[in-house]
């Protein structure tokens, strides 16, 4: 039988900082402490992308990790991988979906990462080897099996072929999208997995001449992308795990710097073009209305670009925490007396200034681009961008308002939700 909590568990204490006022908001909108719903007409869906970018938000802030690890675990539960990865009850046959899966994959990865970090601090104060994990331990902290992940991995890499990733199921992604494409990458790069490079020159064959990215691949060239794909494609181009890093003299003085050996001479060119269209259309990283306003979304994906990049992003962060409400959360305008879920979780990262890529535990690391390397790739960078600063902010709100009133019945990546969610309690 399952039962449901009588309430939810307490948000945890917050950290005085505008991230960790972000965090305790996330968590503090988990339904049941462990994952988000989203309510259309009179229905009530289990929303679990949103989810999975709560998990992915929080592994980035640091924060509220009890609730961090309660809706990984709920993720991981066999009943929502067949709800989000295979779309059930929805389709009629066999299903995999790409993206959910990847973002199943890195979650693993990320909370395995803190699962041992946190036994080997315990292990160190006692003195003691580290004890093994019961099977029940592994779930609470939303850690996956050694089997289920290998199964996982092996099936994402069946989904990919030349560079292009397919999803299967009547309602699987058909159209190439950019933002699949880059999660794909993102997962199999993390694991290990086999097609990365196929899947990076792909990427990297579709960038726009303005440094940013299309929606969809495999189109004819392009003049300009979009911001809201770019920070994604940006996490792929630029991520290499720390097997890739080595330190090596600078060329000034005794110290050392990190720097990247595994990039391709294709990947530093997107990457220096990316970070100079960047840099031409928001030097401060902030992005402002006619009426000199923060755009609060278009702001949040130029810094996390910025971050998948290397760079800081303090103008930004500050920028953002400045349109904190009270609760910690983002309204949808200056005026706004209450917070927009899904506007506060896409800043979430910028207003922290990190995404999962800097937490401790990630599998991949922001690659640098020295200054050296970036000069000798600066005659193969695009011309200015053109890409527009105010039509943005009706783009960005065009979004939030779809994203909220997608329509949930045909998507099996947002569910019905019952009385109990799909973990016995």
């Amino acid at each position: 039988t399952v039962v449901p909590p009588a309430t939810a568990p307490p948000v945890e204490t917050a950290s005085e900082t505008s991230q960790g006022r972000a965090a305790a908001y996330l968590a503090g909108n988990l339904v049941d402490g462990d994952h988000i719903e989203v309510t259309d007409g009179e229905s009530t869906y289990v929303d679990y992308d949103m989810t999975a970018d709560v998990v992915l938000a929080l592994h980035g802030i640091g924060e509220q990790t009890k609730a961090r690890d309660r809706a990984a675990a709920f993720l991981l539960h066999p009943d929502s991988v067949d709800a989000y990865v295979h779309g059930l009850p929805y389709e009629g046959g066999e299903a995999t979906y790409a993206e959910p899966l990847s973002k199943l994959i890195l979650i693993t990865l990320l909370q395995r990462g803190t699962h041992d970090t946190v036994r080997s601090n315990d292990a160190a104060q006692t003195d003691d080897p580290a004890p093994a994990d019961t099977a029940e331990e592994s779930q609470e902290a939303g850690v996956t099996d050694e089997v289920a992940l290998d199964e996982w991995i092996e099936a994402l890499e069946s989904l990919v072929a030349a560079g292009t990733v397919t999803d299967t199921g009547t309602y699987g992604t058909r159209d190439a999208s950019t933002t699949q494409h880059a999660w794909t990458a993102l997962a199999l790069a993390a694991a290990q997995g086999e097609g990365v490079d196929d899947l990076l020159t792909q990427l990297t064959d579709a960038q726009c001449a303005d440094g940013l990215f299309p929606p969809h691949l495999g189109g004819s060239s392009c003049a300009k992308g979009e911001l809201e794909v770019s920070d994604i494609a940006a996490q792929a181009l630029n991520a290499v795990g720390e097997t890739s890093l080595v330190m090596v003299p600078t060329s000034t003085s005794t110290t050392t710097q990190t720097a990247a050996v595994s990039l391709s001479t294709s990947r530093i060119t997107g990457v220096v073009a990316l970070r100079r269209s960047l840099d031409i259309a928001a030097p401060d990283g902030v992005v402002r209305d006619a009426n000199d306003l923060v755009d609060a979304v278009t702001t949040a994906y130029v810094a996390t670009t910025r971050l998948a990049l290397g760079s800081e992003v303090s103008s930004a962060s500050h920028a953002l925490a400045g349109l904190q409400l009270q609760d910690g959360g983002l309204g949808l305008d200056p005026k706004a007396t209450e917070s927009d879920f899904a506007l506060s979780l896409r800043t979430a990262p910028a207003v922290a200034g990190r995404t999962w890529l800097q937490a401790a535990e990630s599998p991949l690391r922001p690659a640098p681009v020295t200054a050296a390397t970036a000069a000798t790739t600066s005659a193969n960078t695009p011309a200015d961008p053109a890409w527009g600063i105010n039509p943005w902010i009706a783009a960005a709100l065009m979004i939030i308002t779809a994203l909220l009133a997608w329509t949930a019945g045909h998507n099996p990546r947002r569910q019905p939700a019952s009385p109990a969610s799909p973990i016995d309690r």
